[in-house]
């Protein structure tokens, strides 16, 4: 099927019935279930170094840190798309959000760290935005040219819009930085 594919041409931007059938096999999907949840606690992993480090004073820890953030996480999240459907694996990106708020209390306990209500609250909101998303999601076959995909992302109205607003927003805050016209805890938000 793909012997005369060039990726010039074609973006396929979901999977296919020959690659549904693949996956059905049922291992793909649980290594790419997997590769998913192990991006996941490296991106956990790698935040909670980045606010040990300063913590604890040791440049070392915010490198790793940061390495694995950068890095090693996004390499491994990528590598799940290789093994599961689009529709399977991006739910798994809100473990982060989750397995911050379960370990930040015992790892960043010189911070004060709780697991408030508010906070345990919002994290189901995300695990039930994920199922949602998982459950409600349209698998289109639709396979795009690159010239229908920058005519439908950068040339309609609502794009151009979008993205003219995004630039103003951005230059407004750098304005508002560079004028300190915003108090310290905006300053960090922005």
């Amino acid at each position: 099927r793909h012997a005369d594919w060039r990726p010039s041409e074609l973006v396929d931007c979901s999977c296919s019935g020959d690659d549904v059938r693949r996956y059905r096999g049922g291992r793909m999907i649980i290594v790419g279930i997997l590769l998913a949840i192990l991006a996941a606690a490296i991106g956990t992993t790698s935040k909670q170094l980045i606010a040990a480090s300063e913590h604890h004073k040791q440049p070392a820890l915010f490198h790793l840190g940061a390495g694995l953030n950068i890095a090693v996480g996004p390499i491994v999240d990528a590598s799940a798309y290789a093994f599961a459907p689009q529709v399977v694996v991006a739910p798994f990106a809100c473990l982060d959000v989750i397995f911050n708020a379960i370990v930040a209390p015992y790892t960043l306990r010189w911070q004060q760290e709780r697991l408030t209500r508010f906070h345990a609250m919002g994290t189901a909101l995300v695990f039930v935005g994920a199922i949602f998303t998982a459950v409600f999601a349209d698998v289109d076959n639709k396979v795009y040219t690159v010239t229908e995909l920058e005519a439908q992302l950068f040339f309609r109205p609502t794009s151009l819009c979008y993205l003219l607003i995004e630039a103003a927003a951005i230059a407004l805050v750098r304005l508002a930085l560079r004028r300190s016209w915003l108090s310290p805890a905006l300053r960090g938000i922005s």
